[in-house]
């Protein structure tokens, strides 16, 4: 989707840039892994902080390899930041905020595991 400012087309805003700092990459190391395997991209700290912006419309290839490098989905990447994990306050039971806050947290080999365990926990009849 496209938002028309005054003569430039922008892309909607996303959450990579919160992503990037939440995995404590500056935009120079972003776009250095992204140059090696497994991803060989050819993308500058200017192009991705323009994506970032919304200035440049980033391909599917990126979105999946940043990703893959934030190590979250796509879903997440461009539509949640990974900070919104906090309770409300004043609530004593955790939230699905909390839930997701645990996951971003967790490396990849332990999400299967805590999708394992609340399977266990969730009657989902699956």
């Amino acid at each position: 989707m496209y938002m028309t400012g005054s003569k430039d087309l922008r892309w909607r805003k996303t959450m990579i840039r919160h992503w990037r700092e939440f995995r404590e990459f500056t935009l120079e190391a972003a776009s250095e892994a992204l140059s090696r395997p497994p991803y060989n991209l050819d993308y500058t700290h200017n192009s991705l902080g323009r994506v970032e912006r919304g200035m440049q419309m980033p391909t599917i290839e990126l979105i999946e390899a940043l990703a893959k490098l934030y190590q979250t989905d796509t879903h997440s990447l461009l539509n949640r930041r990974p900070s919104d994990g906090d309770a409300a306050p004043g609530k004593d039971a955790p939230g699905a905020k909390d839930l997701l806050n645990l996951w971003d947290r967790a490396a990849p080999d332990e999400r299967g595991l805590i999708f394992d365990i609340v399977k266990r926990v969730v009657k989902t009849g699956t």
